[in-house]
């Protein structure tokens, strides 16, 4: 045939005659590679049906564009649509469409991929993505005759003719081949980058997925799931799951129609790790054959991947050295994991950051909003500005200037206990009352609200919140490093004299009651064969819905909800745009697949051996301080009373706490599928990368502006401020200005020392544990986590507490010794070492390591460590 090649017969060389597409999937197929079978209309009969219109001759004499100003878009795109028309109304001549049915007969199947393949496309030094057609799920020859000439056409879109001019391609000199292939019917599409594009990194491969074709991610219709793998070893660094509503498929009529995805299967992982393996394989094997990074798209039908393109990478971030982090107000401190940083382990959102986060700040910073009726005295004056977002994180001011007088222990001691009525008045009449506040919200029906009752709902919830984040600082927060640690270690210098924080563990709690149920849910799970199989052997959607097929999984999935609306609203993080516990139910499937495989310590009995050693570690005090002077000893047992007071009640102020997210979540996103509906956004999702300002703007419109592209340009830059690795602090912790603070603001990080290779961090648990490291950076890591391993992460919210039975210790990034995850740990009896700034990246995932919890030392060298304890 003159006008066709068959896909399998080209190579990297034939671009003149299939074009970039054409050419490279040849290249696949000659690798052996798994491409779908087709042929390749070729460059040739495009230029032969130009010639035959008459429309070589015009643009060759430039008559159609001649006197287009390349500056003005409206001249441009009047003469693209004149060309446009012109090839879409002419007849394909009867050789070159004879030749296209013949190909298309004896390719098979009926429903067919047409693509554009332009001869200055994916080559190293510009791409084109984007700037030309294809068209999907084409089924009879007249379709497939159209679908080629408006590929043909699409080589004239206004889109294509300013990018060729902007990098210097002559239009002339262009021509269109179009490649046809079998058509897919694919479960999960995506792309798959051999270098992340957005930092440079070498290192790693990024993979987006989402469910059916990949249409749907490539047009960004869904924020896809992200994956990054180490190139080298081929394990999976990090998994983070999105809320993928709709998915893209094919018609049964031809073309493509959106489908919804079902709520629980939207927000689960659309990629199992043996699919993620295998296309990690198969991308370095194609990478090290083309030898340069590549943008490569692919699908999973039928069992096996596909790759349907494979283009060199034109744009390429820069390398995360290269970004600042430059102190926004000079001569200030900051530090990212203390106060609401400690619950943000991602950028933040536009929504969140001008919705919510100063709020929350207020309420923290101010102390409150007094509505509680309560008169307490502010320790320090915050000084402006109090926080910061620097390349898209926050950053709180660690060097506010103390009140006169504000850190005398005895004092301060005093204050505190003559206080106690707090939690009585807390327990009595401020908790039933915000209880009842929230049903009156639940029992709001969203959809009949108007939008401005949404939004004065939300300005509702977001005061709540920034007064019980404030509750946690008089009660929920103990500030024990700061008065009873100091007090008691002076006081208390005896080598056998118990880690002061266990006088703070062996309290009972509501997470600790989530714990239990889950215990007995797996204990449930390993008594039915049939349900443990189902559960273990299936992906989570699957494993969902196989519970919903009999009626013992209905029983064991009533068993389920009823821990989701317990405990489901547990948090991930402050920030609205991630989904809660409920909302991510692969997280509690991964966990109890955990259980399963490793069966944990009975919770209750744990709580219950935590609980004596507290009582023996006050008997212990107070024998002590039957010696000492009397203001001594009485300031002991206030610094004692107090803190005591507020452990026991601490989580379970953060428990309620977080019940406020759902709604706000729930609120927002309304507020979203109404901007969908009125098409000012393609995704509801989307409006969590808009202000404020901007979503009440638009909601109170009746025809609001397009804000799509606004809030993918903010997608785009979080997904590659993500990438990052932030500092602990600004400025660096070896400058000057950190030298004056409290020693309690320890310098973390790595350090070389006589004693090798250490992680510096805040000891917030006592203890001391050799094992093997667990890195884990999402709740799609949860199943990974092996009974005795450590669990090294970037924060630890209240959403992982299950995972600290399991754990043998635990060390974070960020946290500090009255962190949430602290406490947990010091629950659980095991060692844990917070705020490290580091551990995700110096820590290696199997890497042997010990964690020294009572000095907040995690040695990375370990041989040398046991050799020396020997």
């Amino acid at each position: 045939m003159q006008y066709i090649r068959d896909l399998a017969d080209l190579g990297r060389n034939d671009i003149p005659v299939a074009g970039g597409k054409g050419s490279s999937l040849g290249e696949l197929m000659n690798m052996s590679a798994p491409v779908p079978p087709g042929f390749c209309v070729t460059a040739g009969a495009y230029d032969e049906f130009m010639e035959s219109s008459g429309l070589a001759p015009d643009l060759s004499g430039r008559a159609a564009i001649a006197s287009v100003d390349s500056a003005d878009p409206a001249q441009i795109e009047q003469a693209s649509n004149a060309i446009q028309h012109r090839i879409t109304s002419t007849a394909v001549p009867e050789p070159i469409a004879r030749e296209i049915e013949q190909a298309y007969i004896a390719l098979g199947p009926r429903r067919v991929a047409v693509r554009s393949s332009a001869t200055a496309e994916d080559l190293p030094e510009a791409s084109f993505a984007g700037q030309h057609e294809s068209y999907l799920n084409v089924v009879g020859d007249r379709n497939l005759i159209d679908a080629v000439k408006r590929c043909w056409a699409s080589l004239w879109e206004t889109r294509a003719i300013l990018y060729r001019a902007q990098h210097g391609f002559g239009d002339v000199a262009v021509s269109m081949a179009v490649v046809v292939q079998r058509m897919l019917a694919p479960t999960v599409s995506g792309v798959l980058y051999t270098i992340d594009p957005t930092i440079g990194d070498d290192k790693h491969l990024v993979v987006h997925a989402s469910y059916g074709l990949g249409e749907s991610v490539v047009a960004g219709k869904v924020t896809p799931d992200v994956y990054r793998v180490d190139k080298a070893s081929l394990t999976v660094q990090s998994r983070s799951a999105s809320n993928k509503e709709t998915m893209t498929v094919a018609s049964p009529q031809g073309g493509t129609t959106d489908e919804q995805v079902p709520g629980e299967r939207a927000a689960a992982l659309s990629l199992a790790d043996d699919e993620l393996m295998t296309l990690a394989e198969l991308a370095k094997k194609v990478e090290g054959h083309f030898g340069t990074p590549l943008d490569i798209e692919w699908s999973i039908a039928g069992g096996q991947v596909w790759l349907l393109q494979a283009r060199p990478l034109t744009a390429v971030g820069r390398p995360d050295g290269a970004v600042t982090w430059d102190n926004p107000a000079p001569g200030a401190k900051w530090l990212r994991n203390w106060r609401i940083g400690e619950w943000l382990s991602d950028p933040v959102t536009p929504l969140f950051s001008t919705l919510l986060m100063p709020v929350l700040v207020a309420g923290r910073e101010e102390q409150g909003f007094n509505h509680l009726g309560w008169d307490a005295p502010k320790a320090f004056a915050m000084p402006e500005p109090w926080y910061c977002i620097v390349n898209g994180y926050f950053f709180t001011r660690a060097d506010p200037p103390f009140r006169p007088g504000a850190m005398d222990v005895a004092a301060r001691s005093r204050f505190l206990t003559d206080r106690g009525r707090w939690y009585e008045e807390w327990q009595r009449t401020h908790l039933p009352a915000y209880l009842e506040r929230l049903a009156g919200f639940q029992s709001i029906d969203l959809a009949a609200a108007s939008s401005e009752a949404i939004m004065e709902l939300l300005d509702d919830l977001c005061r709540d919140a920034g007064e019980w984040w404030y509750l946690q600082a008089p009660i929920g927060y103990g500030f024990e490093a700061v008065f009873f640690q100091k007090f008691y270690e002076e006081h208390f210098k005896g080598k056998d004299s118990p880690h002061y924080t266990l006088f703070f563990s062996g309290y009972d709690s509501h997470l600790l009651r989530g714990q239990r149920t889950l215990h007995r849910l797996a204990q449930d799970l390993r008594g039915d064969r049939p349900l443990r199989a189902l559960i273990e052997e299936r992906e989570d959607d699957a494993a969902m819905a196989g519970l919903a097929a009999s009626a013992e999984g209905t029983r064991f999935l009533s068993k389920l909800n009823a821990y989701w609306e317990e405990f489901g609203h547990q948090l991930f993080s402050f920030d609205l745009f991630v989904p809660t516990l409920a909302e991510q139910p692969g997280a509690t499937l991964q966990v109890l697949r955990s259980y399963l495989a490793e069966p944990p310590a009975d919770p209750a009995e744990v709580l219950a051996e935590q609980a004596a050693k507290r009582e023996e570690a006050v008997a212990y005090a107070m024998k002590a301080i039957g010696d000492w002077p009397e203001d001594d000893a009485e300031t002991f047992r206030r610094l004692l009373t107090w803190h005591q007071l507020c452990a026991a009640i601490r989580e379970d102020i953060a428990f309620h706490f977080q019940k406020l997210w759902p709604l706000m979540r729930s609120g927002v996103l309304a507020l979203g599928r109404r901007l969908e509906r009125g098409g000012a956004l393609d995704s509801a999702d989307l409006v969590f990368f808009l202000t404020k300002e901007e979503v009440w703007h638009a909601a109170g419109e009746s025809k609001p502006g397009d804000l799509t592209s606004k809030a993918r340009e903010r997608r785009d830059l979080w997904e590659r401020q993500r990438q990052l690795s932030p500092p602990d602090r600004i400025p660096p912790p070896q400058h000057e200005a950190w030298q004056s603070m409290s020693a309690v603001m320890v310098k973390p990080g790595l350090q070389r020392r006589d004693d090798g290779r250490v992680l510096v961090g805040h000891g917030a648990s006592p203890g001391k544990v050799t094992a093997r490291a667990r890195v884990m950076r999402s709740a799609s890591d949860f199943s990974v986590l092996r009974r005795g391993e450590v669990l090294v992460t970037v924060a630890a919210s209240p959403a992982w507490t299950p995972l600290f039975s399991l754990a043998s210790a635990v060390v974070t990034e960020i946290g500090g010794g009255a962190t949430h995850s602290s406490m947990v740990a010091r629950e659980y009896g095991i060692p844990a070492v917070m705020g490290t700034g580091v551990a995700t990246q110096e820590i290696a995932d199997g890497q042997t390591i010990t964690v020294d919890g009572t000095s907040g030392v995690v040695y990375l060298d370990v041989t040398d460590v046991t050799q020396r304890a020997e």
